[in-house]
């Protein structure tokens, strides 16, 4: 399977959350993830996989997963 680099983090979008990592690139393999959208009944949002760079380019949310204990967001 292999895994696209879709976009990157930026240094500034790191700062304004405070997140302190070293990895910047954003990858993913749509089909492993269409697989685990099937899987988990997420079928309402399959559709968007296919604008995942647009939509990382221009959120209208972004927020901090508090079940995380690592940097995530």
């Amino acid at each position: 399977m292999e895994h696209k680099k879709i976009r990157q983090v930026t240094d500034e979008v790191k700062e304004i959350f405070n997140i302190v990592l070293e990895a910047s690139d954003i990858k993913v393999n749509k089909e492993g993830l269409r697989s685990h959208m099937l899987k988990r009944h997420h079928n309402d949002v399959i559709h968007h996989i296919e604008d995942l760079e647009l939509i990382l380019s221009n959120p209208d949310f972004v927020g901090v997963n508090p079940r995380e204990k690592d940097a995530s967001f």
